[in-house]
């Protein structure tokens, strides 16, 4: 989610437009996003502050939280982690090989539970529904 996760945008104003054209920002605000749909800006905001709750209870970082988490849901054999630094790289090489224990596994699909109904079964976070007609590549 590209600087979400570290702290780096505190509101959805700090966001560049180039960053915020995914379906969870609200496509009327943003003339580069194409998804047509609302978004869930509050929402997000709020998903990402649980998720920073419980990197603080549990201490592991934002990073492996990040990582570790999908690698440890079910199918899920690889994540696409960015890096344009040498220490990003690093960091995402280390949080990669975390495990995180179930009840943080647990908290966090609790956490995010909110955030991915909201968003649906599409998996295509620049597509969605324009003018009534679906528009996403990925069902």
């Amino acid at each position: 989610m590209q600087g979400l996760l570290t702290g780096r945008y505190k509101c959805v104003g700090d966001i560049p437009p180039y960053r915020s054209r995914t379906r969870h920002y609200d496509s009327r605000t943003n003339k580069h996003s194409r998804h047509g749909e609302n978004g869930c800006e509050k929402l997000l905001f709020e998903t990402v502050e649980r998720i920073r709750d419980i990197a603080d209870q549990s201490g592991y970082s934002m990073v492996e939280l990040a990582l570790a988490w999908p690698l440890a849901q079910e199918g899920v054999s690889c994540v696409i982690a960015g890096a344009t630094k040498a220490s990003q790289v690093d960091s995402n090489a280390s949080a990669a090989r975390t495990s995180l224990s179930g009840n943080v596994i647990r908290a966090l699909s609790e956490a995010t539970e909110e955030l991915k109904k909201a968003l649906g079964p599409n998996i295509d976070m620049y597509q969605g529904v324009v003018n009534g007609v679906d528009t996403s590549r990925c069902f």
